[in-house]
């Protein structure tokens, strides 16, 4: 019997030790506990439709003041708050699906690589929304998830690269994993939303990777620049846009 106390013990450790959340001490997500306790309030004095559709995550799935209209007639509960990261919602997953008979589970989050000393690299990311997944389907086996790209924004801009590294990890899970799905929303932010995608570059740096020690040149000075024409029959011109002038973000990260 002493035996296997002592094995289990170990499996126990052995869990612990390869959890991702072993590293996340509580005292950086104690802000959002007001923000789950508001939730637990809702469960408990509003009743919900048993095929409801949860939308989880951060300030954009909060902030969405017309998610009942423009879901209907589909049921939903909304439950996004302001700063959510996957490091710390991963703490509250239960808590947020409650006893909820959802249908489907759509979530968005932005804020795991924000500048922030707290930044996660994008395998560490992607570990921490695989477990979510993990979470989400000790409840809910087979409903559709569906993941919300990491849209670009210009504040962040500059962190552009290691983002978008993050949302080319989780579509990868996504399209080998069943019932899980990757809503891919950047092209319509970069072509549409006032993202550039069109630069014009000024000097080259050439620069060796450390791992490969391969040479590689990348453009220093970027200029924001659209193509223009006058009417349907002129040739196009390249024109500034008027928006800020970059330094190349990946040379900064680098």
């Amino acid at each position: 019997m002493r035996n296997k106390a002592l094995l289990l013990c170990i499996v126990w450790l052995l869990l612990i030790s390869c959890s991702p959340l072993k590293d996340y001490n509580v005292k950086d997500r104690k802000w959002a506990f007001p923000e789950i306790e508001a939730f637990e309030r809702l469960d408990k004095t509003q009743s919900y439709a048993e095929d409801a559709i949860l939308f989880i995550g951060s300030s954009s799935i909060r902030l969405w003041k017309t998610l009942i209209e423009d879901m209907k007639p589909y049921s939903v509960i909304q439950r996004g708050y302001g700063g959510a990261h996957f490091r710390d919602m991963v703490f509250f997953t239960d808590r947020i699906m409650s006893d909820h008979q959802l249908s489907m589970v759509v979530c968005f989050v932005a804020n795991d690589i924000s500048g922030s000393e707290q930044d996660g690299t994008p395998q560490e990311v992607l570990k921490l929304f695989k477990h979510f997944i993990k979470q989400v389907r000790v409840k809910y086996p087979t409903i559709p998830i569906m993941q919300i790209a990491i849209t670009p924004t210009k504040s962040r801009w500059s962190l552009w690269p290691e983002i978008d590294k993050v949302n080319a990890l989780m579509k990868g899970y996504c399209e080998k994993t069943d019932n899980l799905y990757f809503i891919d929303t950047v092209p319509e932010f970069l072509d549409e939303k006032g993202i550039n995608v069109l630069f014009l570059a000024l000097g080259m740096l050439k620069w060796q990777d450390e791992k490969s020690k391969i040479d590689n040149l990348a453009p220093i000075v970027l200029i924001p620049v659209e193509l223009s024409k006058k009417s349907a029959k002129a040739k196009y011109y390249v024109r500034y846009t008027g928006d800020e002038v970059l330094i190349n973000p990946a040379i900064q990260y680098k």
